[in-house]
């Protein structure tokens, strides 16, 4: 018989932010839900004797759970003998036993962003609520830098789940992920940027961090922009190729941080409290306020500018972007 217990962890709430601090009403479509952003209940469920397996199901002796099919909505349509060969898995498969764990990965956790605002905002949420339990991570993950070095860095307690294996607890905690993403509670986010305990740094560096080894979303006039970016002082990365703790390490030592909407801007979660960032960013970009959110959170100031798209049809998260060079000058001589 399953057995399922679940508890309010966070009652409904709403969260007021700032607008920008360059803000201009003409803008207003763009800002319109996230000024002010109710927060769902948020409850932690608890099921007990589940196993969970290399390709992220989650289930028990005679039932797969809902929480396989999130952001995975294919899987429902999963035949009848598929579904039968996962729950007899445990015949053949080697179990690795775990008195508590948390499962709080899903299908977009491989991402940069997703890792940091979904999962670590979400292990950060359980352990200041004083839950103890290991994270349950397929070894696929193992071949992502940022992760392993993320579970170190905050001594996160894990488990690798091979594919011949799976994961037997008896108590799994997971959070149904009510929040929309890109949203977050102002507490867990300064507690996590509390955690990045380097020995004081002055902030003094301004830095731009390339897209240009990105698929998408580029600044097609990027040397041009940054002609005018270095006779500012400003340093150029591209944090493509480099550790986290590099990219850490920078971010502390950073007052303003600019770049084109992406996941390096995920690093302002490690600057020092209330620097500066600047996201360059889609004129019709109302579903990508995550950073403007996390900036909110952070008690960063927040700043904007709007490029012009090359296919004004095409959807603004895939969109390459040309910026007025003169325009952004201006912008960042304000800021300065």
């Amino acid at each position: 018989m399953l057995k399922i217990e679940e508890k309010i962890l966070y009652p409904k709430t709403i969260i007021k932010r700032g607008f920008p601090k360059n803000y201009s009403g003409a803008n207003k479509k763009i800002f319109r839900n996230e000024i002010s952003r109710q927060i769902p209940e948020i409850s932690i469920k608890v099921i007990f004797n589940c196993f969970f397996d290399y390709d992220e199901y989650l289930f028990t002796k005679s039932k797969i759970l809902e929480e396989s099919y999130f952001r995975r909505d294919w899987r429902k349509k999963t035949s009848i003998f598929m579904k039968l060969i996962i729950l007899l898995s445990p015949i053949h498969k080697k179990v690795k036993k775990v008195e508590n764990s948390f499962f709080i990965i899903d299908l977009w956790s491989t991402g940069y962003f997703h890792w940091f605002g979904d999962v670590i905002h979400k292990y950060f949420m359980l352990k200041e609520s004083n839950y103890k339990g290991k994270v349950l991570i397929p070894e696929k993950f193992k071949k992502i830098n940022f992760v392993v070095e993320s579970l170190e860095f905050f001594s996160i307690p894990h488990i690798f789940i091979k594919k011949n294996e799976l994961a037997f607890s008896n108590k799994l905690y997971l959070l149904p992920y009510k929040l929309i993403s890109g949203n977050y509670l102002e507490n867990t986010t300064l507690a996590i940027n509390k955690t990045v305990n380097f020995p004081k740094t002055t902030a003094e560096k301004i830095i731009y961090v390339s897209r240009s080894k990105a698929k998408y979303r580029k600044v097609v006039n990027e040397l041009e922009l940054i002609k005018v970016l270095k006779k500012h002082g400003v340093e150029i990365y591209n944090f493509d190729k480099m550790s986290l703790i590099e990219q850490i390490t920078i971010a502390k030592k950073t007052k303003l941080f600019i770049s084109m909407h992406g996941a390096a801007l995920t690093n302002m979660l490690f600057m020092n409290k209330s620097q500066n960032i600047l996201e360059i960013r889609h004129p019709n970009s109302d579903l990508q306020n995550c950073y403007f959110s996390l900036a909110s959170a952070l008690k960063h100031n927040y700043f904007y500018f709007l490029g012009s798209p090359i296919n004004k049809e095409s959807d603004p998260h895939d969109e390459n972007l040309k910026i007025d060079v003169d325009l952004f000058e201006n912008l960042l001589k304000s800021i300065l």
